[in-house]
């Protein structure tokens, strides 16, 4: 099931505004644990947590907060570690 739940925020930032959302949908359907997906602009940890413990299971991205990607320099993301060998590649 897909359920879409919106609010209009009259802010610049969405930190704070999702999980609130997350929790009416959670309420209006009457259910002790639902997934929500967002995309990186609502990344936050506090949110994230205080979905966590309403039962709330987060789906998105972390932003890069770094400006290492401007100046043409490689990022943690560019780079997979491989066990095995305990190298990165």
């Amino acid at each position: 099931m897909l359920v879409h739940g919106w609010s209009l925020i009259h802010r610049y930032e969405h930190f704070g505004s999702w999980w609130p959302v997350a929790e009416g949908v959670k309420a209006a359907l009457g259910r002790d644990e639902v997934r929500v997906v967002a995309d990186k602009g609502y990344f936050s940890g506090r949110e994230i947590l205080a979905c966590h413990q309403d039962g709330i299971t987060t789906t998105l991205p972390r932003p890069e907060t770094s400006g290492n990607r401007k100046k043409d320099m490689y990022l943690k993301a560019d780079f997979t570690y491989e066990a095995d060998a305990d190298v990165y590649r």
